[in-house]
């Protein structure tokens, strides 16, 4: 279930900062985007406070996937 993997990857950025969980993310929801059920993670990312760090990872994620069309 990417959505689980998504938020605790999101809860130890917080934690720690590290970037890695970051692109984690991003890859994830360039690759998986369509298949994510971003409703309840959305409420589940509020619910815990993360909901800034959350919007930046699916803003990121976005604008790679336009740098990557724009590329092919």
């Amino acid at each position: 279930m990417p959505e689980a993997v998504i938020l605790h990857k999101l809860c130890f950025y917080r934690e720690g900062g590290s970037e890695k969980n970051m692109r984690a993310i991003r890859g994830m929801l360039a690759v998986s985007g369509e298949d994510i059920d971003l409703p309840p993670l959305t409420r589940a990312m509020n619910s815990l406070g993360l909901d800034d760090s959350w919007r930046t990872a699916q803003a990121e994620s976005s604008h790679y996937m336009a740098a990557a069309v724009a590329e092919s």
